[in-house]
């Protein structure tokens, strides 16, 4: 059909079908540009996949090899595990220790001596507000669309207490905790205490129970923790981490209120004493097994037990209060020097990490043997030769395998004749082969081979290259083993039997020459050979490798200014400026025919004219 309506009315021709026709040239170039967009696509996919790839490698494999840990693991044996255990990392030596354990660390510890009083009679109630002596409790929410219409009933110190909106929202308990550390502010790096206020309104206190109270303190950002139990119907607060510098300070905050004349006669700091009174916390002794007399808060007139909250309690120059419980530092002695200083569980020297286990271990002594782990080397190598095959198998697969030119990106028009499991195995064998000879990919694989079978310079001794720990190279030049590795795990035990180093030395060498590449270990040789693969610089002026090929994204992303992206660009506004001389050249057609049609409309009507005449 044309711009005009039906043709072929006055010429008995199928216009459509001739414009059709016609157009078949144009639709045939059309598709060429397409292909070739959508080639560039896939191009950009397969080098982008190869990027991210190789930067996993990296990151997540490659990485691992260079580790003493991993390629000079320690075992570490304790005569006796009631006393002491140990764990040893690559660079402890091989040695005996004599572990003494002098006393344990202790952390600030508040627990309820007895039961928690309550202050109303109700002796079993867990609610804050019969703990503090608030009762007849009841509030009472509003129909309308706020809870400023809320009511909020209660006796307390003998008052009956009807409070509205607001009103309820004032504070009724109030505290901070501090636990003896500082935090860094990130934006600025400056220091503060790490400290948190924990408060109740009085419409918190209609709900909020003991339980309530522990989660709170909890989860107040700082390393101290709280607990009711209801089995015991006691209440502990205590510092997760122990030693002396690590506290639990608890002072009682001094909040104005706007409850003037609504018969509260206690003060929020009043509320806080007497509920820290009511939990009857007494500070345990870790060194004698005891715990302390309850304490008793006071009033806000005279405070006793818990200090008031100073006024700027979060800077590093305020001193921590003077009720402040701190805990204790442990001790252990280690082949005759003692350490002092140890705030938990565990103490590491010279590599070793000591883990005290009890209390039954003071005054007890134990005997750590630090030997080789030459198991764990063993599998490490043998799965680096796997992780390393692993991805020479799937560099030479893409490298090294020709494409099929019978085998082109499809039309539209061309998936319209194809199910969607014909279209899939089509588009895989048209991808097959896309980083053919790739000189990117090709330079990887004998840089890789090249870092494998070289012998690392400034090493001393037999071992000094893959090879004489038994990790060689493949000899057959058949593309599926060319270049792989095997592994002799006798050759590697005899290697490590004699020098236990000896693989942490030729895969890492720590003492290489950063200014001689030939003195690298086989990681950072391997590494080296990788970041030149992945490439470096900015998109657009002086990208280079995988980065300058496709950039950090895949095809989604085609305005990256990577060399494919620019190409996909290109191809697009190809496609684009071919579809509007296509769309124009069509209309040109409809027009001459329309043109046509209406010559020949004319030269009938005039034919008819005529003949009616000499009829």
């Amino acid at each position: 059909m044309g711009v005009n309506g039906i043709y072929g009315l006055a010429s008995g021709l199928d216009i459509d079908s001739l414009v059709t026709q016609a157009m078949k040239g144009k639709q045939t170039q059309y598709d060429s540009i397409y292909k070739k967009e959508q080639k560039a696509e896939w191009m950009k996919d397969a080098y982008n996949t190869w990027y991210k790839k190789l930067i996993d490698f990296q990151n997540n494999t490659l990485y691992k090899y260079a580790l003493s840990s991993g390629m000079d693991p320690k075992t570490a044996s304790s005569s006796d595990t009631s006393v002491v255990t140990a764990t040893a990392g690559g660079a402890a030596a091989s040695l005996s220790h004599q572990v003494s354990v002098n006393s344990l660390a202790s952390n600030a510890y508040l627990k309820s001596t007895g039961t928690v009083t309550r202050n109303t009679s109700d002796s079993t109630s867990i609610k804050l507000s019969d703990i503090i002596g608030m009762s007849n409790v009841k509030l009472t929410s509003s129909t309308a669309s706020t809870s400023a219409k809320d009511t909020l009933t209660f006796t307390l110190n003998g008052q009956s207490v009807t409070l509205t909106g607001s009103q309820m929202d004032e504070t009724a308990i109030s505290f901070t905790v501090r636990d003896g550390t500082n935090v860094t502010n990130t934006d600025n790096s400056t220091q503060t205490k790490n400290y948190k206020t924990i408060s109740y309104t009085y419409r918190d206190l209609a709900e909020s129970t003991l339980n309530d109270l522990g989660n709170s303190i909890s989860n107040s950002g700082t390393n101290i923790s709280g607990q009711y139990d209801s089995v015991n119907d006691s209440f502990s607060i205590y510092n997760k981490a122990g030693g002396t510098s690590n506290l639990v300070d608890l002072t009682v905050d001094t909040v104005t209120n706007n409850l003037t004349g609504e018969n509260v006669t206690s003060s929020s700091n009043d509320n806080t004493r007497k509920l820290l009174s009511a939990l009857n916390l007494g500070v345990y002794n870790a060194t004698s097994n005891t715990l302390g007399s309850a304490i008793d808060a006071g009033s806000s007139t005279s405070p006793t037990g818990f200090d008031d909250t100073p006024t700027d309690v979060g800077n590093v120059n305020t001193a921590d209060s003077s009720t402040a419980i701190a805990g204790t530092n442990g001790s252990v002695t280690i082949d005759g020097k003692t350490y002092d200083k140890v705030t938990g569980t565990q103490v590491s020297v010279d590599g070793v990490t000591y883990n005290l286990v009890s209390a039954n271990a003071v005054g007890k002594t134990a005997t750590v043997t630090i030997g080789n782990d030459t198991d764990t080397v063993v599998k490490n190598v043998q799965q680096f030769v796997t992780d390393y095959n692993t991805l020479l198998t799937s560099l030479k697969n893409d490298a090294y395998t020709s494409p099929d030119s019978n085998y082109q990106p499809l039309t539209d028009a061309e998936k319209k004749t194809m199910t969607t499991d014909q279209i899939t195995q089509w588009e895989t064998k048209a991808k097959t082969g896309l980083l053919y000879k790739d000189p990117t990919l090709s330079d990887l694989i004998d840089s890789m081979r090249s870092a494998v079978n070289t012998k690392i310079s400034g090493l001393s001794g037999s071992y000094t290259s893959l090879a004489s720990l038994g990790v060689t190279v493949s000899a057959d030049w058949n593309q599926d083993s060319s270049g792989m590795l095997t592994l002799d795990t006798s050759t590697l035990q005899k290697a490590l039997a004699s020098d236990p180093e000896a693989a942490y030395k030729v895969f890492d060498n720590p003492n290489y020459d950063k200014s001689d590449s030939s003195t690298y270990g086989v990681v950072k040789r391997l590494n080296t050979a990788l970041s030149t693969a992945i490439g470096s610089g900015s998109l657009g002026s002086n990208a280079s490798g995988l980065l300058e090929d496709a950039g950090t994204t895949d095809s989604s992303n085609y305005s990256d200014q990577s060399y494919w992206g620019d190409k996909i660009t290109d191809l697009k506004k190809q496609l684009s400026d071919f579809q509007d001389a296509m769309n124009n050249y069509q209309d040109s057609l409809y027009s001459q025919f329309d043109a046509m049609e209406t010559a020949i409309s004319n030269l009938n009507s005039q034919y008819s004219f005529i003949s009616s005449y000499s009829s």
